[in-house]
């Protein structure tokens, strides 16, 4: 769903309603302001309507903590409650810095909720039982509607919301995952210990790949005294299930890296590099995705990723283009995947086209 609403003025400018909100701030500043028609301007942000019940905060805090809270640039969070005063401000507030410092923003107004909630084009009896999720761009639009029962399962609100392609990127603990994609990771994580090889670094990385007939490949990174005879673990991964069981074409692949001695405790994420996102991107089926995910060691959190989402402009060679073209139909100079509605830009996929993977 995507509602354009137009510029959305400053909190301060063309107050409509006499109506104060109660607003914590990412600092810890408790102040308040007067509601405005529009809430926010020319900021790309998240926005969470959330239901005042108890069991509306602990729903939140999991959603924002999934939305990649600790990304190092986060986007601006907006929590709003159906409520106009804070039951427990202080416990919902700890609780919420406790994810990130940074983010969110909590308000309390029934009135910026309900307005949100119709500017949003969400169900107006359901305000009780759903969290409402969409997202504000800079040009003033509402984007990407999305309803997730409170009382429901966490994990699967949020898988819900990033298969839906509402987000380009969660993260969740590797227990709350769905089994085949657990067991990727897993593999993946093996691989990086009985697998990997590297004597220069010490940082060893293990990859697991799931090719279009089911079969897993797995492999470690091989470091060499010379470094263009290197290889990492994703690419690795990528030419065994080529050589192994002759599928070249992949649909998920899970990458785990750690330095060997650890000595730190903070969440990493071992992001694939450029080379092996052009790998990934050799071996993805033409229309289709690429599903990625990434599982840090401290913690053991993963993060939910895709290809066109970390490689949004590959290189595509003219042969491969001309056999998109042959395959969509163009309208306007735009190339649009027939058989998924992706749409793609100078041959480059830049839609959301999953398979269903158990998610």
């Amino acid at each position: 769903m995507e509602r354009c609403v137009g510029d959305f003025p400053d909190p301060q400018v063309r107050a409509c309603h006499n109506a104060p909100i109660h607003i914590f701030t990412p600092s810890g500043i408790q102040t308040q302001a007067i509601f405005t028609t529009q809430l926010f301007k020319n900021v790309s942000c998240h926005i969470i309507l959330a239901p005042p019940h108890p069991a509306s905060p602990a729903a939140a805090m999991a959603l924002i903590e999934a939305l990649e809270s600790r990304h190092p640039h986060p986007l601006p969070t907006y929590l709003i409650f159906d409520a106009d005063s804070p039951p427990n401000g202080d416990l919902v507030y700890t609780g919420l810095t406790n994810i990130s410092p940074s983010s969110p923003c909590i308000i309390y107004s029934k009135l910026a909720h309900d307005y949100l909630v119709k500017l949003g084009g969400f169900d107006e009896n359901l305000t009780s039982t759903k969290l409402f999720y969409m997202n504000s761009h800079s040009n003033g639009s509402l984007r990407h509607g999305v309803s997730l029962d409170v009382a429901g399962s966490t994990s699967h609100n949020i898988l819900q919301l990033w298969k839906s392609g509402t987000v380009p990127c969660v993260t969740l603990r590797l227990e709350s995952l769905p089994g085949g994609v657990k067991d990727l990771v897993e593999a993946a994580e093996a691989a990086r210990r009985d697998k990997a090889r590297a004597r220069k670094s010490g940082y060893i990385v293990g990859a697991a790949v799931r090719d279009l007939k089911g079969n897993v490949a797995t492999a470690g990174n091989l470091e060499r005294s010379a470094t263009s005879t290197s290889l990492c673990a994703e690419t690795f991964a990528i030419l065994k299930a080529d050589g192994d069981n002759g599928e070249k074409m992949i649909r998920e692949i899970a990458v785990v890296g750690f330095p060997k001695e650890w000595g730190i405790q903070m969440e990493c994420f071992t992001m694939p590099c450029g080379r092996c996102l052009q790998v990934m991107k050799e071996s993805c089926p033409m229309g289709e995705e690429v599903l990625v995910y990434v599982m840090s060691l401290v913690g053991r959190r993963v993060r939910l990723t895709t290809l066109g989402h970390l490689l949004s402009m590959p290189y595509v060679s003219l042969k491969n283009q001309i056999a998109i073209l042959k395959k969509s139909d163009v309208t306007n100079g735009t190339v649009e995947m027939a058989d998924s509605g992706a749409v793609l830009e100078n041959g480059v996929n830049g839609g959301w086209f999953k398979k269903e993977n158990g998610l």
